[in-house]
């Protein structure tokens, strides 16, 4: 994630940046999967098109769960949040603050 867009975010909401261990593969993946969806331009919907159900369905096509697979919608950010925390591929998580940038909240 390029620091512009994260100083952007910062400005208008506090954020959290998680760092993920992956194979040059499964970035391949993510990347692949991520460009599709974004030609695929389907609209905004809170219960089946949302910034965090792409992530949990993205990340979950390489094996990383992102969500609770008893709740099926809607997918929340605490949600991903929560579930990736505590994955043992998470290297680093950091906290934006809104009117602040790159604090670190502290390694896993």
């Amino acid at each position: 994630m390029s620091s512009e867009y994260i100083r952007n975010n910062a400005r208008i909401r506090t954020s959290v940046g998680m760092r993920l261990r992956v194979t040059a593969h499964e970035k391949q993946i993510i990347r692949q999967e991520l460009e599709r969806r974004v030609r695929a331009a389907i609209p905004y919907n809170m219960l089946t098109n949302s910034c965090s159900s792409n992530v949990a369905e993205v990340l979950g096509k390489i094996g990383i769960l992102a969500r609770d697979p008893r709740f099926p919608a809607p997918i929340t950010p605490a949600e991903v949040r929560a579930a990736i925390s505590k994955s043992n591929r998470l290297t680093e998580q950091r906290l934006y603050r809104q009117g602040s940038f790159g604090e670190t909240s502290g390694d896993k």
